[in-house]
């Protein structure tokens, strides 16, 4: 198995994001210093996603594939990874799950959230959906989950979550107005442009940072 479609598979546990959303993420939506993704154009729209110590850890240790923008190198050069489940059957065999998708890293990310407590709304928006009514779909993970868990366990898992959802709640006004603001932009790059402007307030993963942007 390749770095890169390694460190896909971890970063889809790590964020909850969309299969796309990482095959198709690029460097310069990648904040290591503010700890967070800035995706123009998600599933649903722009979005920011906090980046868990763990998540932050694969990205830095992850290599650049010559000048590519890619951060998931596909076998071309300057392309990104278009397949992902030769990879993940792999892994899926190894680890013997034969019946699991790459979809249900999601519902298991969904899964951890719930157990240490958060709501369907928090949850939603880490996942990066804009209605409830369809992270309710997850709502029986709640039951299936067997109790609380500690934000230290599974790994650093119950952990990364707990700092994103904090995170989100401090965030959340910087969040919608980057979201409103992408919105109005058509052209893709002006809204890359847009989300390399919008700094951060404060990092998941270190702390507060200075702002140089009021909007």
């Amino acid at each position: 198995m390749s770095t890169h479609a390694a460190a896909a598979i971890r970063l889809l546990m790590l964020t909850g994001c969309r299969r796309n959303e990482i095959l198709e993420l690029r460097w310069e939506d990648v904040d290591l210093d503010a700890g967070e993704l800035r995706l123009p154009d998600g599933k649903t729209g722009p979005r920011l996603v906090p980046l868990s110590e763990a998540a932050a850890s694969v990205l830095s240790g992850l290599p650049r594939v010559g000048d590519s923008p890619w951060v998931i190198g596909g076998s071309k050069p300057g392309r990104h990874l278009a397949q992902l489940q030769p990879a993940w059957e792999r892994v899926r065999k190894r680890a013997g799950l034969d019946d699991v998708r790459i979809h249900d890293l999601r519902h298991s990310f969904a899964s951890r959230a719930l157990a240490l407590g958060e709501g369907l709304p928090m949850i939603g928006k880490l996942l990066g959906h804009t209605q409830v009514q369809t992270t309710s779909r997850y709502a029986h993970l709640a039951r299936d989950s067997g109790g609380s868990s500690s934000p230290g366990s599974a790994n650093g898992q119950g952990s990364g979550i707990w700092r994103s959802a904090s995170w989100c709640r401090k965030e959340r006004g910087r969040t919608e107005r980057y979201t409103r603001a992408i919105a109005k932009r058509p052209s893709r790059i002006e809204r890359r442009r847009l989300a390399r402007d919008f700094s951060p307030r404060c990092s998941p993963t270190s702390g507060s940072t200075e702002t140089n942007s009021s909007r």
